[in-house]
């Protein structure tokens, strides 16, 4: 690694443009941040690992490379963190810049990755939710934070807690969309009105849109509530978009049963059968004036 790293300081000598050293440079430096036993020298490998990989975001800002290296970078960190301030620190930078590379990528599925990996954590680790909590009490205006900690209470199946935790964020910041989602989410889960919960994820709509977990959620919503004009014109947007396959296919919303206590089931009869899924039709998703598509279910 010692040669391989002398090799790509050379190579920036020479040319300091090229991108994909300064991402290698980054990934060694991160590796040995990680795992050298030495806490002085693994802070300053942090450090420039840390440069590396923003100066590589800022050659190319559309790139998700870059973005998901410092992501892994501040959540590895935040595991080796020597207290559960740090920790809670690392963990709120490193949803930052999850929530910046959402913003500029096209490609995604690792940042999403990376998030998740973050809420699964963080439910094992009590001390650091603490951190955040108390990190959130004495900065009231922390997004990240509130985002991170509703993600989670929604996840445990507190959907109240989340209500509250993201209440400021909705009246101050509607352009997060991310907060939005699980605010509108969590009115869903709580019994709200169909139009309550769509008209909070309208308040993201201008930048919900490059995001397939929005499209699916509000589509759904609207299907739900029987205004399947509108969700057949959600779907065909996201469909013209171009998103990648990974989140075009995964499943970003699950429909509830009336009380909200579960997974919502109809009855049908299959129509046709395809490797991997069946076509049914539902007599409960028919209207006297409009004829539902055929529903694709698993």
């Amino acid at each position: 690694m010692t040669w391989l790293f002398a090799q790509i300081e050379s190579g920036l000598q020479l040319n300091s443009s090229v991108r994909v050293l300064h991402h290698t440079r980054g990934v060694i430096l991160s590796d040995i941040a990680l795992k050298t036993e030495s806490v002085e020298v693994a802070r300053r490998r942090l450090v420039q690992a840390e440069g590396a990989f923003r100066h590589t975001i800022s050659l190319a800002p559309k790139d998700e490379y870059g973005y998901q290296s410092l992501a892994e970078l501040y959540f590895g960190w935040a595991k080796r963190a020597e207290t559960e301030g740090e920790a809670a620190e690392y963990l709120r930078k490193c949803e930052e810049v999850v929530t910046d590379g959402l913003r500029q990528v096209r490609v995604r599925e690792g940042l999403w990755v990376v998030s998740a990996q973050i809420a699964e954590w963080l439910g094992d680790h009590p001390g650091t939710i603490e951190a955040l909590e108390e990190a959130i009490a004495s900065t009231p205006g922390g997004v990240v934070a509130r985002s991170m900690l509703g993600r989670l209470y929604l996840r445990q199946g507190a959907p109240q807690k989340t209500i509250d935790l993201l209440q400021p964020v909705i009246e101050q910041s509607p352009e997060e969309v991310r907060s939005c989602l699980l605010y509108a989410s969590a009115q869903y889960q709580l019994g709200a009105s169909l139009p309550e919960c769509i008209a909070t994820l309208r308040l993201c709509s201008a930048y919900g849109f490059r995001y397939p977990r929005y499209i699916a959620t509000l589509a759904g919503l609207l299907f739900l509530a029987r205004d399947f004009t509108e969700a057949e014109r959600l779907f065909e947007e996201g469909r013209s978009r171009g998103f990648g396959a990974a989140e075009s296919y995964q499943v970003h919303f699950e429909a509830l049963n009336q009380d909200r206590t579960g997974p919502m089931r109809l009855r049908g009869s299959v129509t046709h059968v395809r490797p991997g899924y069946a076509f049914i039709r539902s007599p409960d998703l028919q209207t006297s004036s409009v004829q539902v598509p055929d529903m694709e279910t698993c």
